[in-house]
């Protein structure tokens, strides 16, 4: 009997943790997904100079601002001293079909970015799994997708990117430019400078996909078939 009681409390532990953590993604999706809107490029210029500015004249540790700084309880584990308020990067700086990229605030949210590129025709080359993040967290982070295994991570879709260091320099990072630094970048956390603009890949998208869906009884089976559908140049997703 004990045992059943220790397991019932158990499942129900579990079940109420799910819950809760799908709920709080949840929340942040809804907070992080406002409508995305263009910005005059003299506009944000101004934005990143008073970034620079205030990085530059800071001698003490700097970090992100942010409209949450709790923990899973809601205990305040970090205080708001000292930081960079990135929130208004989160615009469109230039779409342009014609080259193929778009240009967007480091803050910009996926979710809204996926929105506005499909209503005009077009999407990003890699697309992660994870909606509510930024575009600046996933280039600092990781991020992968359906389309990882063909045009790799979503970092590789990055043409360009626009970052302050740690001095309140801007550097514009590209193959060409500051290119050990443009290698280097992804996956760093910010720990080299933080993303204050972006330029990614788009194509056009199709108006119908068609999928299949494949099933088996051994793990072997999937892994071997994976190999081979990963060398399938006339798929898209996988």
């Amino acid at each position: 009997m004990k045992i059943y009681n220790l397991l019932l409390i158990i499942f129900i532990v579990v079940i109420i943790r799910k819950i809760l953590l799908e709920y709080l993604v949840s929340l942040v999706s809804k907070n992080m997904s406002e409508k995305i809107t263009l910005i005059n490029k003299e506009d944000f210029e101004n934005m990143v100079q008073k970034i620079s500015n205030q990085v530059e004249n800071s001698h003490n540790k700097i970090r992100l601002k942010r409209s949450n700084t709790s923990h899973l309880f809601g205990l305040k584990i970090l205080d708001s001293k000292n930081t960079i308020d990135l929130t208004k990067f989160n615009q469109i700086i230039e779409f342009n079909p014609k080259e193929k990229f778009i240009r967007v605030g480091g803050n910009t949210n996926l979710l809204e970015l996926i929105l506005f590129l499909q209503e005009n025709g077009y999407g990003l080359k890699v697309i992660p799994d994870m909606d509510h993040l930024t575009i600046g967290g996933l280039y600092a982070g990781i991020g992968g997708g359906a389309r990882t295994f063909k045009c790799g991570a979503f970092f590789n879709s990055v043409i360009k990117v626009e970052i302050v260091t740690g001095n309140g320099e801007i550097l514009l990072c590209d193959k060409n430019h500051n290119s050990e630094m443009f290698e280097l970048l992804p996956s760093t956390l910010g720990s080299l400078g933080y993303a204050l603009s972006l330029w990614l890949e788009i194509e056009q998208i199709k108006k119908y996909v068609f999928s299949e869906t494949y099933q088996y009884d051994n793990f072997e089976d999937f892994l071997q078939n994976i190999k081979k559908l990963m060398k399938d140049t006339s798929i898209d997703f996988l």
